[in-house]
């Protein structure tokens, strides 16, 4: 492939230094950097044309290129349409959590592939007009416009700085990293609810398994409703959630103790995001009996929403 925007991940694997095993080198968070900052400092690089230089805004990107395995950017041949997170995107998926991903070859070359549609240079106005098109990890990327931002996937990830033309293709730097459509219950990002409970009575085994199916982000509305008080009231936040926890690559909880007390219980459970421990030890929560069903509280459901940036209805 020439040297060119879409190249340089690939040619700086011979001269940038790569990340350490823990991603240790991480670029400093970018989230206070206002949006026309991060595109002019990377416009700015790609005008000067260098050859294997990269915008210090992409260089989280530029080094799992260089360090993954065989995917579809590095081997793809113009035109094509390329979405860049920038490395504010990254900044918002824990280390942890990135580095489950980067070790798991098949996981990291999917998310890769989905970044990229191949046999197009496609511009913002194009991908809008067209409303959707498949990507080299072969399922669909959506678009739309939201006033004059681009928005991609319903709003999982915008498009911060557009139409980055360079030798027939077409660059677009977004602010997440999109995740490809989930294979159901048992993927990624997913918890089968119940299958964390270590030896619970029935009635503890009830209350765990509400839990987990009421914070697991792969599952839907109709799902998940049963066991959340006034699910009605909350329909919207319910169905957001999955969109809200794409950011970390899915949210899901392993309920550790269970202790019952009439109407209500007392759980501890541990997060986890990507199907890997959030490390954030063990956290607390409360359920309740209502109508003979365990059910998480409306305020307790909403506080946990707010802290995946979901928030409730007033």
């Amino acid at each position: 492939m020439r040297q060119t925007i879409i190249s340089f991940a690939v040619a700086i694997s011979a001269s940038a230094t790569l990340l350490a095993p823990a991603l240790g080198a991480r670029a400093a968070s970018l989230t206070s950097v206002p949006e026309a900052d991060v595109c002019e400092a990377i416009l700015e690089t790609v005008e000067q044309d260098v050859a294997g230089d990269v915008p210090d805004d992409l260089s989280t990107f530029a080094d799992i290129i260089a360090s993954a395995p065989e995917n579809a950017i590095q081997s793809a041949e113009s035109p094509v349409t390329l979405f860049i997170p920038a490395n504010l995107a990254f900044d918002e998926i824990p280390a942890n959590v990135l580095d489950s991903i980067v070790a798991d070859e098949v996981l990291l070359a999917s998310i890769l592939d989905y970044h990229l549609i191949p046999g197009a240079a496609l511009s913002a106005a194009d991908l809008a007009a067209q409303g959707s098109a498949e990507s080299a990890e072969g399922a669909l990327l959506s678009f739309e416009l939201d006033g004059d931002t681009l928005a991609i996937n319903g709003g999982a990830a915008t498009v911060l700085c557009s139409d980055i033309a360079s030798d027939g293709d077409m660059i677009h730097i977004i602010d997440r990293v999109l995740q490809p459509p989930s294979d159901g219950i048992g993927a990624p990002g997913s918890s089968v609810p119940g299958s964390s409970v270590p030896a619970f009575t029935e009635e503890q085994e009830a209350v765990a398994s509400a839990f987990e199916t009421a914070v697991d982000s792969s599952l839907t509305y109709d799902q998940q409703a049963p066991f959340i008080e006034n699910a009605e009231a909350l329909r919207e936040t319910i169905k957001n959630y999955p969109r809200a926890a794409e950011v970390v690559m899915g949210i899901s909880a392993d309920v550790t103790s269970v202790a019952i007390d009439g109407g209500t219980a007392a759980i501890t459970y541990v997060l986890s995001f990507n199907g890997v421990d959030a490390g954030y030890g063990d956290l607390d929560a409360t359920m309740a009996l209502l109508d003979g069903a365990w059910v998480v509280p409306h305020d307790e459901y909403c506080a946990f929403q707010a802290q995946a940036r979901n928030n409730c209805p007033e």
